[in-house]
């Protein structure tokens, strides 16, 4: 019983957290390409970092 509960509150809190998600995006990011841009160019920045990174890691143990 206790392992149904704390299961049912980890489900829930991934919803809300999800619907959380989806009412921002549909009631900011969607009028606003702008911001929506410098998110994803954000993103794409720190995904260059990673696989710099990444690289680099791999070339020293080479």
């Amino acid at each position: 019983m206790k392992l149904s509960c704390a299961c049912g509150i980890f489900i829930g809190f991934i919803l809300a957290v999800a619907l959380g998600g989806a009412a921002f995006y549909y009631f900011y990011l969607k009028d606003k390409p702008e911001v929506k841009a410098r998110g994803v160019q954000q993103v794409e920045d720190k995904w260059n970092q990673a696989k710099e990174t990444g690289d680099r890691v791999i070339e020293t143990i080479k």
